[in-house]
């Protein structure tokens, strides 16, 4: 777990947003029924000073209905929030489009650092998670190949199959 002051303002601020904070450092919160917005904030303290994390976020979208199939299909217990159905690292959604960390610590400067954090998950993560809210954006993103091949692989025919059924109706 990450002690930094600065991961103590992200989760804070996280909290704050409606987050509920999960195992670790995962955060959900609904975007959709039966959706949610998912974050991931994977820590790494080698090569950093001592009292610094580097975090490396991961922005996602869960569909619970994909993902109870999927568990089932699989004869695999459901897990109400791992993994995301389709997941993303923050870097990649920002204009910049490359892989991105924020090195948190506990001086003053990184509040800046924690602040920056906060604001691109909102502006860039959220509006991500509300890319994938539907089955149809679902959908788009697993075809884009948003995510890891070996989860997308058992996700897109079942989001297909959903969707359709969905238009049919």
């Amino acid at each position: 777990m990450m002690t930094s002051t600065g991961v103590e303002a992200v989760v804070g601020a996280m909290l704050n947003l409606g987050f509920k904070k999960r195992t670790g450092m995962i955060f959900t919160r609904s975007v959709a029924e039966g959706v949610l917005g998912w974050v991931g904030l994977n820590q790494a303290t080698r090569r950093q000073a001592p009292g610094h994390v580097e975090v490396n976020p991961v922005i996602g979208i869960r569909h619970q209905q994909v993902e109870r199939i999927v568990a089932q299909l699989r004869h695999k217990k459901f897990h109400p929030y791992i993994p995301p159905t389709v997941s993303r690292q923050l870097g990649y959604l920002m204009p910049e489009a490359n892989y991105r960390t924020w090195v948190l610590g506990a001086v003053e400067a990184t509040q800046a650092q924690s602040a920056d954090l906060v604001g691109a998950i909102l502006s860039y993560g959220q509006p991500f998670m509300e890319s994938g809210s539907t089955l149809p954006g679902l959908c788009r993103l697993i075809e884009d190949g948003v995510g890891f091949d070996f989860l997308l692989n058992y996700r897109r025919p079942v989001a297909l199959a959903l969707a359709v059924k969905q238009l049919v109706r």
